[in-house]
């Protein structure tokens, strides 16, 4: 009997492995689509049945990380760290130092940058990260100059960012916010497989009287991620970031589109000439005499995940985008240009 009970343990500790290990490549799947949301769900489950594997915590951690959920991602990956400092994947820890800056633990996070630039000396990602966590702690140390405060009639427990800010009138300006949609369970389905959200839209918050509503039917499309937006220097133009299902690759792509802006009013919206299905475009921003413009993509012949690109206008289009170089792109992400004079 005693012999058959071992059987029996036996077979439930390999059946558990296995299930384990089966689980874990269809997180890896998941991962390298950037469907964070779903690789979540498969790596937990494989975490349930090897409690104290310390490199499937630092998976689930990097996909929290990947979809801004800080929280859930310092819980793993601060486990992970206590149980093994040299992960296999570096970028791990790359996100672990990162959630530390982010959480305000500036000491730690630069334990974990300089035990990476020890490994990395030439990592330029890793040294700039370094530098910046070392200045912010810097900051830190003087007198505040700003009180930064929340505005309570835009945010939520979802999801906002600014959008951009366009005149409204004389001595008048909206503020362009981006937001999450909130919509019945029944079209719980539609979420997004990236960060587990719905759909964003775009709405306007008056400066003057702190009212908030949807900025343009024209512009906030059903079932799709809409904004940020951009506004031309000259107010006649603006260019937004519209995110929608890829079937053909089974994934969400953000593309640019262009539209006339007259007296509040969208109008004549076109794509932008240089989107494709084959990578994303995003995130533009115009030089101030509105001659130039700049965006993200992870288009071929860059630097890092994503880059800043930049497009000259030449006879009523866009030139050729043309990569911004090593100076600015890094092997990271580079991500919402800014330009003011």
């Amino acid at each position: 009997m005693k012999s058959i009970k071992h059987c029996l343990i036996l077979i439930c500790f390999i059946s558990s492995k296995i299930f384990a290990f089966s689980q874990e490549p269809k997180g890896d799947v998941y991962f390298s689509k950037k469907m964070y949301s779903n690789a979540i769900k498969y790596y937990e489950k494989a975490l349930k049945k090897d409690k104290t594997n310390a490199e499937l915590m630092y998976k689930i951690g990097m996909s929290y990380y990947h979809i801004a959920n800080y929280d859930k991602a310092y819980e793993y990956l601060d486990k992970a760290y206590h149980l093994n400092h040299s992960p296999t994947n570096t970028d791990a820890l790359f996100c672990y130092g990162n959630v530390l800056k982010i959480k305000e633990k500036y000491e730690e996070a630069l334990k974990v940058f300089y035990q990476l630039i020890e490994k990395n000396p030439n990592n330029t990602l890793i040294k700039n990260t370094l530098k910046i966590c070392s200045e912010i702690r810097n900051i830190l140390t003087k007198p505040k100059e700003y009180e930064v405060q929340p505005i309570d009639a835009i945010n939520t427990e979802k999801t906002e960012f600014v959008g951009g800010l366009i005149p409204n009138g004389s001595n008048d300006y909206q503020l362009l916010v981006v937001k999450e949609i909130k919509v019945p369970e029944m079209f719980d389905e539609i979420k997004s497989s990236y960060d587990n959200s719905y759909f964003y839209d775009v709405y306007g918050y008056n400066l003057k009287d702190a009212s908030l509503k949807k900025f343009s039917f024209r512009l906030n499309e059903d079932y799709s991620y809409d904004g940020p937006v951009a506004v031309s220097p000259d107010g006649k133009e603006i260019i937004f970031t519209r995110t929608s299902y890829n079937p053909v690759k089974n994934i969400n792509t953000a593309k640019l589109y262009i539209a006339d802006f007259t007296k509040g009013k969208i109008k004549n919206i076109r794509p932008f000439d240089y989107n494709s299905d084959d990578y994303n475009t995003a995130h533009a921003c115009y030089s101030p005499d509105g001659n130039i413009l700049f965006f993200v993509s992870d288009m071929p012949g860059g630097f890092g995940q994503t880059d800043i690109w930049m497009c000259k206008r030449e006879s009523g289009s866009w030139s050729i985008p043309k990569n911004l170089g090593g100076d600015v792109n890094t092997s990271g992400k580079e991500m919402f240009p800014f330009m003011r004079k």
